[in-house]
């Protein structure tokens, strides 16, 4: 009979054959043993399901094998992973990514120690040459509360030390998501711009820990490299999404600087994908009108109001 998981991996896929064994491997091949694999299959057309086979054979690990009834996003993917989960702690693997041997014995340790419910590790951007290897995020040993870790995520001030939104840089304590109902928004670009500002809402204790990293493969041709009307839409419903929920839990006044400080680092994020993806002119200016557009859909006054003046100077000169 095998052991109840520690920590339970979902790795979300679609269409990753060729990269899907080398994310898979990291994981088997971790200090931590107790883990459970949770593979979502997103309806892939290529060799995925004879990957995931091999695997489920080669090993006496537990790896569950789920494959979507039609193509639903990754949002949807993760949440089914989390609701098959049966380890005590939950991290998110990207299948064409992977993470250091010891990685997720090193976050869990800390994590127990210091009973936290969201352990935040390192990120490497990884590229075809492995000596291009470049340090995205970098941390040293804290604990951090959800308010102070918001004002990081936000990037409120200057700092040395920042948190991304990615949430595969983090390990979850599975009853903190469950407790608070926290699951990702279904085909959406921004999912996890919404879901890493919601969990850092709620009272909870977070660790940081050095020297363990995320490897975050650079893939010509990802969702991180392309661009669509799309993109637009799901940013001003995340952030309108985000803005409701705050008021509605009457905390707005209390995390609205917070807010507008990430409504400005994730509209930057939007436009520096669409410039970066998007090169005929006449394409930027159609998305840039649609983007206005949309904009009147939301009460930009006290955007404004928030907004270092030298931003909008820049926006505007």
């Amino acid at each position: 009979m095998k052991e109840t998981p520690v920590l339970s991996v979902i790795i979300p896929t679609y269409n990753t054959s060729d990269l899907l064994g080398r994310c898979i491997e990291y994981v088997l091949n971790q200090t931590l043993q107790e883990i459970e694999i949770i593979i979502i299959d997103d309806c892939s057309t290529d060799t995925t399901e004879q990957v995931i086979n091999h695997y489920i054979n080669k090993t006496d690990k537990k790896i569950k094998h789920i494959k979507n009834a039609k193509n639903s996003g990754i949002g949807y993917s993760r949440n089914i992973g989390i609701d098959l989960s049966e380890g005590e702690f939950i991290a998110f693997v990207d299948s064409d990514d992977w993470v250091d041997s010891s990685l997720f014995s090193t976050i869990i340790m800390k994590m127990q120690e210091e009973n936290a419910d969201i352990g935040i590790f390192g990120v490497k951007d990884e590229f075809d040459d492995c000596n291009s290897s470049k340090k995205r995020y970098d941390y040293k040993y804290n604990i951090l509360d959800n308010e102070f870790a918001l004002r990081l995520l936000s990037r409120s001030e200057n700092n040395d030390v920042y948190i991304s939104p990615m949430v595969t840089q983090k390990v979850y304590r599975k009853s903190f998501l469950k407790n608070n109902n926290i699951f990702f928004r279904t085909n959406c670009y921004f999912d996890d711009v919404e879901f890493t500002f919601m969990c850092f809402t709620y009272s909870c204790k977070l660790i940081s820990v050095p020297d363990v990293f995320y490897h975050y493969y650079q893939r010509n041709g990802s969702l991180m490299h392309s661009f669509s009307k799309k993109h637009i839409d799901d940013f001003w419903e995340v952030m309108s999404h985000l803005k409701l929920m705050l008021e509605n839990k009457h905390i707005w006044e209390r995390y609205k600087q917070f807010y507008y400080k990430y409504f400005h680092k994730t509209l930057r994020s939007l436009m520096n994908t669409m410039f970066s993806s998007e090169q005929l002119v006449v394409n930027q200016k159609k998305y840039l009108l649609y983007f206005l557009n949309k904009s009147k859909t939301f009460s930009i006054n006290e955007l404004i109001e928030y907004w270092d003046i030298g931003y909008i100077r820049r926006l505007l000169l």
